[in-house]
């Protein structure tokens, strides 16, 4: 596994994650929010976006609830 799942995720989740952040439309998307960053400010600041993933151990997680402002 790469040293970027071993920074910005637990163990847990970096095993459960890792196959996705392969893909190809993953992989467009974070290009897309590249170039956004580059034209207007974007928040959370990139260092932060996976945050929760790192805090939060994946066997401890009961619940994921994904919500849009």
């Amino acid at each position: 596994m790469s040293s970027f799942f071993h920074n910005m995720f637990e163990e847990g989740w970096a095993t459960a994650l890792s196959k996705h952040f392969n893909e190809e439309k993953f992989k467009l998307i974070g290009k897309k929010i590249a170039l956004e960053r580059k034209r207007v400010i974007i928040y959370p600041e990139s260092k932060l976006v996976f945050r929760a993933f790192k805090e939060t151990p994946y066997n401890e997680v009961k619940v994921v609830i994904l919500g849009q402002d």
